[in-house]
């Protein structure tokens, strides 16, 4: 490769890049000096399904070359965080599932505790999701025709009320509702399942 030889390097032990090869991992897993890639499938095949420290032996091979071209792995963990919806006119500007929708550019519930707010839009849900909070801001409405949507906290709702509609293989989850702003949920199908108290203004 000439002179892209150095090419994504950085931080990388080359001496120990250069000794990183599935033909050394396989002579040092099988105590053979000159295993063979063919050995260690063999050898895999005989194995199939153990596990090791709960890792399979893909997670071992995968593991040892990541240590070995220095890639580190480690869960970059965002702190839970309010996202907003802003329609983007790039887009249908309608559908939760698409980030471009997001005023952070991802998708809701990738965090623990998420909150969301609708700012009084209008949504299409997709996905499988649990939030802290739903803040569907006046006039909001969201539409749950697929997927599973789990709020664990609060429903909040603005001046110009919320609606919910729920219809063929649509679930949403929710822990009960307080405001006084009206709250319409309609069901048509789907799962509506309140596992808290209703005492605000609901039209179900």
């Amino acid at each position: 490769l000439g002179r892209d030889n150095d090419r994504n390097t950085d931080g990388v032990d080359a001496a120990v890049a250069d000794q990183t090869t599935i033909q050394l991992y396989a002579a040092a897993l099988l105590d053979k000096p000159d295993a063979t890639i063919r050995d260690l499938s063999a050898f895999l095949r005989q194995d199939l399904g153990s596990t090791a420290n709960g890792m399979t032996d893909a997670d071992l091979i995968t593991s040892y070359f990541q240590a070995g071209f220095g890639i580190d792995v480690s869960p970059s963990i965002a702190p839970a965080d309010t996202l907003r919806f802003v329609p983007n006119d790039l887009g249908e500007g309608v559908r939760w599932d698409n980030r471009l929708n997001w005023d952070e550019g991802r998708l809701p519930g990738a965090d623990n505790g998420d909150s969301v707010d609708l700012a009084g839009n209008w949504v299409n849900y997709g996905g499988t999701t649990t939030l802290r909070d739903l803040d569907f801001g006046s006039g909001g409405r969201l539409s749950v025709n697929h997927g599973y949507l789990n709020v664990e906290g609060e429903l909040i709702t603005g001046a110009g009320g919320a609606e919910i509609d729920i219809s063929a293989a649509g679930q949403f989850w929710t822990d009960g509702y307080t405001g006084n702003d009206l709250l319409d949920i309609d069901v048509d199908g789907g799962r509506f399942a309140n596992t808290g108290d209703f005492s605000g203004n609901v039209d179900l």
